[in-house]
C-alpha cells in the first residue's frame, strides 16, 4: 500500500508542476512534509541539497532519496517510476505535435505565459527554502556570497554546493576539535589544581 501511494504522490507531482525541479518544490514541500510527514523541514533542505549536488534531474533525484528514506529499495524505485511518468508522456505527446504546433500564435502565447509563470514558481520556492534554510548571520553571509559567486562566474551550482559543504564540514571538524580541545585542557587544569 505504502509503495503504490509513494507511486501516486509522485505521478501527481509530476502532471501538476511545470518548469522543472525547483518549480516543483512547492509543491513537494506541501505533499511531503504538510500532507504525508514524511519528511522533516531540516531533512527537506538536505534532500534537496543532495539531490542538486548529484548528477542528473533535481525531481529525479529527489524522488529516489525520498522513495528510499520512505520504503528503501522498492520505494525508490516506485517514486523513480512515478517521477518519470508524467514527463516522458507528456514530452512523447508533444513531440508527436510540436511540428503542427510550432508556428501557432496560440501555442506560442501559451508557452509564454507559462515561462513568466515558471519563473514565479522558481522564484516562490527559492524564497520558502530561504525561510528555511537562512536562520543566522552565517547563513546569511554564504548565501549573499553564493549568489555573487554564481553571478559573476561560470562556476556550476553543484561544484559550488560541493565546495561549500565541504567549507561547512572544516568548520563544523574545526570547531569539535577546539571544543575537545577545551574540554582536555579544563581537565588537565582540575588535576593540576588538585595535585597543588
Amino acid at each position: 500500500r505504502r509503495i503504490a501511494e509513494i507511486s501516486l504522490v509522485f505521478i501527481k507531482m509530476g502532471f501538476m508542476t511545470f518548469g522543472g525541479g525547483f518549480a516543483m518544490l512547492p509543491l513537494i514541500r506541501e505533499e511531503l512534509i504538510d500532507r504525508r510527514h514524511w519528511l522533516s523541514e531540516d531533512r527537506f533542505l538536505e534532500v534537496i541539497a543532495v539531490a542538486q549536488a548529484l548528477p542528473g534531474s533535481l525531481s529525479i533525484n529527489m524522488s529516489i532519496i525520498v522513495g528510499y528514506e520512505v520504503a528503501g529499495l522498492p520505494g525508490a524505485l516506485s517514486a523513480v517510476a512515478g517521477a518519470a511518468l508524467p514527463p516522458f508522456l507528456t514530452i512523447t505527446l508533444v513531440a508527436a505535435v510540436f511540428n503542427r504546433l510550432q508556428d501557432n500564435p496560440v501555442v506560442d502565447a501559451a508557452f509564454m505565459g507559462v515561462r513568466c509563470a515558471v519563473v514565479a514558481l522558481i522564484w516562490n520556492a527559492g524564497m520558502e527554502t530561504a525561510k528555511l534554510a537562512v536562520k543566522d548571520w552565517r547563513s546569511w553571509i554564504i548565501l549573499g556570497v553564493t549568489i555573487v559567486i554564481m553571478m559573476v562566474t561560470p562556476l556550476n551550482p553543484a561544484t559550488l554546493i560541493l565546495v561549500l559543504a565541504a567549507i561547512g564540514s572544516s568548520a563544523m571538524m574545526v570547531r569539535s576539535w577546539k571544543a575537545r580541545r577545551a574540554t582536555e585542557m579544563g581537565k588537565r587544569k582540575e588535576g593540576q589544581d588538585g595535585i597543588h
